[in-house]
């Protein structure tokens, strides 16, 4: 089901993001500048450059990955969120932790996650009116200012949850993955489209 504007997809497209951006806010006692710049790299990059690689993947792929993208994603957020709750309950040294090779690995795993819409969308995008990149890079910059905004309130967020800021992130994601493949294969919530 196509949205009606370019802006309402990109508004749309960017919830999953902004949710998990909250939820890798939370586990962060410190959030430096660089941390929500990889955030917002990541997931706007992401967002802007999966319906293109949608776009001009093969047919039979991208029908696969469109068929099949609630339970990617519901696997990817799962295994993010399940490590999560895990380091929170056996916790190791904090320069483990606190590794940035780690945090860029998650990251991306989460930026991945919640852009495989993007690329199902893509598979249906028309060749001419909007624009498909037009409408891509509007859906990736509106998915990096959310992601600025819900890092920020996640952390905030998290420094009241004090010790249990890891783990009740994880079971934010593990919730989130659970929501994503209910409402994607009960209907709950459309199959993304690009509008047009």
């Amino acid at each position: 089901m196509p949205l009606d504007t370019p802006g309402l997809f990109a508004l749309a497209s960017s919830i999953d993001a902004a949710v998990a951006a909250a939820a890798q806010g939370m586990t962060i006692p410190r959030l430096p500048q660089r941390h929500v710049a990889l955030i917002t790299l990541a997931f706007g990059g992401f967002q802007a450059g999966m319906p293109l690689v949608g776009f001009s993947a093969s047919p039979s792929f991208g029908s696969w990955v469109a068929q099949w993208n609630p339970l990617i994603a519901w696997a990817l957020l799962l295994a993010v969120g399940s490590k999560m709750m895990a380091e929170a309950a056996h916790p190791v040294g904090a320069a483990f932790v606190n590794r940035e090779s780690f945090d860029v690995l998650t990251i991306l795993v989460l930026a991945l996650a919640t852009s495989i819409d993007g690329f199902a969308a893509g598979t249906t995008a028309p060749a001419l009116t909007p624009p498909i990149l037009h409408t891509s890079l509007n859906t990736g910059a509106t998915t990096a200012l959310l992601s600025i905004g819900a890092v920020i309130a996640g952390n905030r967020i998290g420094a009241r949850l004090e010790e249990h800021r890891k783990s009740f992130g994880g079971f934010l994601l593990m919730l989130f993955a659970c929501y994503t493949l209910a409402s994607r294969t009960l209907g709950w919530a459309p199959q993304p489209a690009f509008p047009g």
